[in-house]
């Protein structure tokens, strides 16, 4: 699938630019992936983690991972909404019309088998939302801006932003000993369990292993089981001496999170990040799901017949933090990442997070 992301420039005088981003084709496995158009692979085109971490990477393991959903947001700025079905074909956002960037989601949708798509784009005060094809083959229902589609690992990000909310208010250090919020933590390497910080955690230098893919339970006690079950996790390395892939880090960090605000990660996330940014359209408990428009995965039909839903739906809640639960439409994930580029606040100055150098607060 080849996507062109157009930039009108912010200097005078500079001419549009297009970038383009190539996404090969892979074998069709069930599940939702986001396209993230930061994602870098190595020089052989895969994505990399350590050798000694196992499992699938999520949102960036395009090489195991080919969606028939597809959630994309693109933020450059803060905007107003435009809704693509609605705005005049010619309407401009940047240097190309509302009319053309359908296209090439319609094209891009087609080519890569997607069943239902949406596309989020901000550009400076401009924003459009994109969507095609169906968020339920089987039932025959449309895909719409406010269509939940689950997003895998992308919520480590909003995870990190929750925990860093709680950095801002000197409840959580990043560079103290993870331990000393969770004094019973137990891990394959105790020096390891003794010294890992936050800081590792959120940015993939724990050593830990991927973790298990298993179901610890719903409920406020579904992390706490499945940090428990933690003491045989191998560790690929120590800690700060490397780079591996981990949902465990994740998960450990969001627990950590659970214990010193006295919350359930599910609250945590809503009071912290969801609600004061206005993602109506973003819920992380199943109870929340009939209250949304939610898409479902697909696998390709055989021999030309429409997308199979994929069941069941993979909704584990003790692996939350590491993104096996949240749903939101790609129209909030794009508001989401806009404040990475306002300074930690809102389109309507709500501060989620401190002023910070992007450099130093961004891994």
């Amino acid at each position: 699938m080849r996507v062109s992301i157009l930039d009108e420039g912010k200097s005078p005088g500079r001419e549009p630019e297009a970038e383009t981003f190539e996404i090969a084709p892979r074998a069709p496995l069930s599940g939702t992936i986001t396209f993230d158009q930061n994602y870098q692979p190595d020089r052989s085109g895969q994505p990399t983690q350590s050798p000694k971490s196992r499992g699938c990477m999520r949102s960036r393991c395009l090489s195991r991972v080919t969606s028939m959903m597809a959630v994309v947001a693109v933020v450059t700025g803060s905007a107003e909404t435009v809704l693509a079905q609605e705005a005049p074909a010619q309407q401009k956002i940047g240097a190309a019309t509302i009319g053309e960037l359908q296209r090439i989601v319609d094209a891009a949708a087609a080519r890569s088998g997607a069943a239902g798509v949406q596309v989020s784009v901000i550009l400076g005060n401009q924003r459009a939302d994109f969507v095609a094809g169906t968020a339920n083959a089987e039932l025959g229902l449309p895909m719409t801006v406010q269509t939940v589609i689950q997003v895998g690992s992308t919520t480590k990000v909003l995870n990190a932003a929750m925990i860093m909310t709680l950095v801002d208010e000197g409840v959580l250090n990043l560079d103290r000993p993870v331990r000393d919020y969770i004094p019973n933590l137990a891990l394959a390497d105790e020096e390891a369990a003794r010294t890992i910080t936050l800081r590792q955690l959120l940015s993939m230098t724990s050593g830990l292993d991927n973790g298990p893919y298993q179901d610890f339970g719903g409920g406020e006690d579904g992390l706490a089981r499945y940090v428990a079950a933690l003491s045989t996790v191998p560790q690929a390395f120590p800690p700060g001496k490397g780079w591996g892939y981990s949902n465990t880090g994740a998960t450990i960090a969001g627990y950590a999170a659970e214990r010193v605000a006295g919350q359930s990660w599910d609250a945590l996330l809503k009071k912290r990040i969801l609600d004061p940014i206005g993602l109506i359209h973003a819920v992380t408990r199943a109870q929340d799901l009939p209250f949304q428009r939610v898409s479902a995965g697909h696998t390709p039909g055989a021999d030309g017949q429409r997308p199979r839903v994929v069941r069941p739906w993979y909704l584990i809640q003790s692996e939350g933090p590491s993104g096996s639960t949240l749903a939101m439409s790609a129209q909030d994930l794009a508001s989401f990442g806009r404040i990475f580029l306002q300074s930690g606040k809102t389109a309507n100055g709500v501060r989620v997070l401190v002023e910070f150098e992007r450099d130093q607060r961004l891994v």
